[in-house]
């Protein structure tokens, strides 16, 4: 089924950032259904990891999973996520003692965002199926 041939063209959230997620998947929803699927499969697993190492001060491994994962949150429109983690990247490299601020602060802005994203995962799913 050509999705173009559909009367409504699909928007994303402006709970996210609408401008590069039309940017970037266009109405090529089939790709930005695997997108933020594989986020929300693979990227909290991440978090999980980043968490037992911010627990035990590893600070290379802080750093290499923030580098790791800070794209995964670009690709479904969480910028502001995305910069935390460059900030916790660089912080860990620098061992520095604002990696747990950072990462708390982090942390509040992943779980108001994480269902917006959510959403957004089932609204393509969605359209995709309509």
């Amino acid at each position: 089924m050509n999705h173009h041939s559909k009367e409504i063209e699909f928007q994303f959230s402006s709970l996210l950032d609408s401008e590069f997620l039309s940017k970037n998947y266009g109405q090529n929803l089939e790709f930005a259904q695997y997108i933020f699927e594989s986020f929300l499969d693979v990227t909290i697993v991440e978090l999980n990891q980043l968490q037992s190492e911010i627990n035990d001060n590893n600070y290379e491994q802080i750093a290499f999973i923030s580098h790791k994962i800070k794209n995964n949150f670009l690709y479904v429109g969480a910028s502001s996520l995305n910069k935390k983690l460059e900030q916790l990247e660089k912080a860990a490299k620098e061992k520095s003692n604002v990696v747990d601020q950072i990462h708390a602060s982090f942390l509040i802005q992943f779980e108001n965002l994480l269902p917006s994203i959510k959403e957004e995962y089932t609204r393509i799913n969605q359209y995709l199926n309509s």
